[in-house]
């Protein structure tokens, strides 16, 4: 899958990140009996972290992280072969999905 990311350091302590990854659909063929739910994904991510060291406030070294990952879903088109099927004459498939996160990390 190709992907592309890049790390700025900001500093010492802080960083910004950046990242694009392509995920091709794993099913070829979606005009069958079968419903799977397949799509080639575009996915954009950015995410920032700081590290703080061990002071007399932290006994260890200490990571806060930021990130977020938005998911744009190629439009795919599914046709039934039989109209008695689950989901006939057809479908088409497509939208969105997103993903935000932070963590704590520490080195014990």
């Amino acid at each position: 899958n190709p992907r592309a990311s890049v790390q700025i350091p900001l500093g010492s302590q802080f960083a910004l990140s950046a990242g694009y990854s392509f995920r091709p659909a794993a099913i070829e063929s979606m005009d069958d009996r079968a419903n799977g739910l397949d799509s080639s994904t575009h996915v954009l991510g950015l995410g920032t972290h700081a590290d703080f060291s061990q002071s007399e406030f932290l006994p260890f070294p200490v990571r806060l992280s930021l990130y977020g990952q938005y998911h744009f879903l190629e439009r795919s088109r599914v046709t039934k072969k039989s109209s008695e099927v689950i989901g006939a004459p057809g479908y088409e498939l497509k939208g969105n999905a997103y993903l935000y996160g932070l963590s704590l990390t520490a080195s014990l």
